[in-house]
């Protein structure tokens, strides 16, 4: 080995310049991939001067459209909304409610009448109160049933996945890039390696052409054409091939294929812990942008508690005949208020996020390489363009520094 190279330094005197082509086209589209993939996320809020002189990370940038893509693409292809609220459990949502709420039952009935009419509720006989205590405690179970059983059925009309996600990710960029960047990493490595690798072997074709005519526009023409190619190619490569193939010793297959066990497990962990957890479905139904449908059902639903000849017969001595509609709204607005308040315990979440994850875990590796591909090919689009355009620009760039500092001032 020692002699082969001291015979191709004596026929070629500045071997190592041609080397150093490959060498540098090779680590200059490591650099320019690595470099994209930092300014896809970060920084994750808009850092500069004024609107157009500065940089936020491409995915925060475009945030809306990711969380789009995101909700429809990835989380409603594999799981419906009526199978989600199956997966967490009417029964046990009931359950939980009615174990954290019914304790103070008689606290949310004092604090609904005392804002209808806090001179006679302090006034009323404790028999007259405790019979009212009774009554709500003895629908109480009902209520809840048919709260919940509702929302289960029209939960597509009550839940807005693609502003919860949005909201998630604009209020948490860190969450953003937990999913899209960190879950990745083997991706992004897989990448980069590969256009590493193949810029070297596409290097050696301007490292040649150089020693036979060494043109100056060899070097900034075939550098520019080298990093559009070369990010094309892996961009392919992400996708396919589909199935492993075996090529004597190597196996090939496409980085998604690879890594489709590891993406699935961190999104899986992700989106049942951060994303579709029983708080934030309840909140985005009961605060979010269909708040007005949520309140209209559970108003309709307190019927078997309000609709008493009891609380009728106090409302219209407290106010008159307008103070059960009052009362009404009073009710409806302390159970919009207290809904969250069972969905902060963390055993019950834990144990609703480890049924949830198990159906997306699932879902996702039994993904072929294809449809795994056309799930996440949106997200893969946000920087696809860049990759190329970056390629070809700092190829051509880094060819003409190459060609000056080899040929020209050495």
């Amino acid at each position: 080995m020692p002699e082969l190279m001291f015979k191709l330094i004596h026929i070629v005197p500045d071997l190592w310049k041609y080397i150093a082509i490959a060498l540098v086209f090779a680590m200059t589209l490591a650099f320019c991939n690595w470099l994209v993939i930092r300014l896809t996320f970060y920084p994750k809020r808009f850092f500069g001067l004024f609107k157009f002189l500065g940089w936020q990370g491409l995915m925060h940038r475009r945030v809306e459209k990711v969380s789009k893509v995101f909700s429809e693409n990835i989380i409603l292809s594999q799981i419906s909304m009526h199978e989600m609220i199956e997966i967490i459990e009417p029964e046990m949502l009931v359950n939980q409610i009615e174990r954290v709420l019914r304790p103070h039952l008689d606290e949310y009935v004092d604090e609904i009448m005392e804002k209808e009419s806090h001179l006679v509720w302090e006034n009323l006989p404790f028999v007259v109160k405790n019979r009212i205590y009774a009554h709500c405690h003895r629908h109480f179970k009902k209520v809840i049933d048919n709260i919940v059983e509702g929302m289960a059925n029209e939960i597509t009309y009550l839940f807005d996945l693609n502003h919860l996600i949005t909201k998630l990710f604009k209020d948490d960029p860190d969450l953003l890039n937990l999913f899209f960047l960190e879950s990745g990493r083997s991706l992004y490595r897989f990448l980069i390696r590969w256009a590493m690798f193949i810029a070297l072997i596409m290097g050696c074709i301007p490292a040649i052409l150089m020693y036979y005519t060494p043109e100056k526009w060899i070097l900034p023409v075939l550098g520019c054409f080298i990093g559009v190619m070369t990010n094309m190619l892996v961009v392919k490569l992400i996708n396919g091939p589909k199935k492993e193939i075996r090529i004597g010793p190597l196996a090939v297959s496409g980085a998604l294929a690879r890594f489709r066990h590891e993406i699935s497990e961190s999104f899986s962990d992700l989106l049942s812990t951060r994303v579709l957890t029983a708080p934030n479905i309840i909140n985005n139904a009961f605060h979010g942008p269909k708040q007005k449908r949520t309140r209209q059902l559970v108003r309709k639903h307190l019927h078997p508690i309000i609709d008493s000849t009891m609380i009728k017969t106090f409302s219209q001595l407290s106010t008159g005949a307008s103070g059960f509609v009052n009362l009404k709204n009073i009710a409806t607005d302390k159970a919009m208020a207290i809904a969250s308040y069972p969905f902060e315990d963390r055993e019950f979440n834990d144990n609703r996020a480890r049924e949830i994850k198990a159906h997306f875990k699932k879902q996702l590796d039994n993904c072929d390489g294809q449809t795994l591909f056309d799930l996440v090919s949106p997200i893969i689009d946000q920087s696809k363009r860049w990759l190329v355009i970056s390629g070809g620009l700092l190829g051509g760039i880094m060819g003409y520094f190459v060609f000056v500092a080899f040929f020209q001032l050495l």
